[in-house]
């Protein structure tokens, strides 16, 4: 039993020597990154945010310079049609003068001996056909004066009204012609046979200019006004003779009347004397003046704001006509 349990246990121990140890495992280290490399990663990721923040601004202003390119094309375009438009709706009224004058003339002379060319010059003025326009002339008619008085825009077309003298048998009349017209490249063109208008002086009705009748001014006194009369004969007479040297003593800026002028009267009696509202006197006043060369006499209406200096009054503005 002895021996028994002995061979057992050499087996055992045998045997063991072929059994598979299992190694032990060694712990997982855990890979730390250095702080330099942290650092690295860190600036790295920094600057590829500001790389394409960078992408994005140039191609921001890069845009908005296409955009303000745009805008200022739109603008240049829009100014190019505001012109044309002005320029077509826009009348030369030099160039109507001139077209006019030269159309007048064939229009209003008239002979029978010349009569079929005056038609073939007219009807190249004439948009319309002139066979089918009347015209019966009689007596042979002679222009005397033409003076275009008026050129008026309408929607469809342009009229102008020339003022004519013209002589028939000896006698001399005077109308108003309307001419329909239309202007295109600059090249006028008449669209409808002229016709004959009444007489317009364009006389309307409005208020004069008056010497200023506030019941809030301020008279000068008495010593003031007699200044300024004083003051005025001498300086009218500077303004009359038009000496633009001695019109600086008493005027800041000149303003010549030509020469031909002397005072005749100043009327003190009417004259108004009194403050302005920054404190200037003003005067206004009329005086007649006579025309050296025909001895002709004229009245004008004065509105003088004045300022005293070291040497006396001086005029600061003047108006050719009673200001309020």
């Amino acid at each position: 039993m002895k021996l028994k349990g002995g061979v057992i246990t050499q087996i055992k121990a045998f045997l063991m020597k072929f059994s598979k140890k299992e190694k032990q495992g060694k712990q997982p280290k855990v890979k730390e990154l250095s702080k330099r490399t942290a650092n690295i990663m860190t600036y790295g990721f920094l600057l590829f945010f500001v790389f394409i923040g960078f992408i994005g601004l140039v191609r921001a202003i890069s845009l908005s310079s296409q955009v303000n390119s745009l805008k200022n094309k739109v603008a240049d375009f829009e100014t190019t049609l505001t012109d044309s438009a002005n320029q077509t709706s826009t009348l030369d009224v030099s160039r109507v003068q001139y077209y006019m004058t030269n159309f007048i003339y064939a229009y209003i002379n008239y002979d029978k001996e010349s009569a079929e060319e005056r038609e073939q010059t007219l009807q190249g003025y004439y948009a319309f056909d002139s066979s089918s326009y009347t015209e019966e002339l009689n007596e042979t008619r002679t222009l005397k004066s033409q003076r275009v008085i008026s050129v008026e825009e309408y929607k469809s077309y342009d009229l102008a009204i020339v003022k004519v003298g013209y002589e028939v048998s000896g006698n001399s009349y005077v109308m108003n012609l309307a001419v329909p017209f239309k202007i295109k490249d600059g090249l006028l063109t008449i669209v409808s046979p002229p016709y004959s208008l009444a007489d317009d002086l364009y006389q309307g009705d409005s208020k004069s200019f008056e010497k200023n009748d506030s019941s809030d001014l301020v008279k000068l006194s008495s010593s003031e006004t007699d200044s300024i009369k004083e003051f005025l004969e001498v300086f009218f007479d500077k303004y009359a003779s038009s000496d633009e040297t001695d019109l600086k003593l008493v005027m800041k800026e000149p303003v010549l009347m030509g020469g031909s002028y002397q005072v005749d009267t100043i009327d003190n009696s009417t004259a108004l004397f009194y403050e302005g509202d920054d404190g200037q006197k003003v005067v206004q006043v009329s005086v007649t003046f006579t025309d050296k060369n025909t001895t002709d006499k004229h009245t004008e209406n004065f509105t003088l704001y004045l300022s005293q200096s070291d040497n006396g009054w001086v005029v600061e503005k003047l108006y050719n006509y009673f200001k309020n």
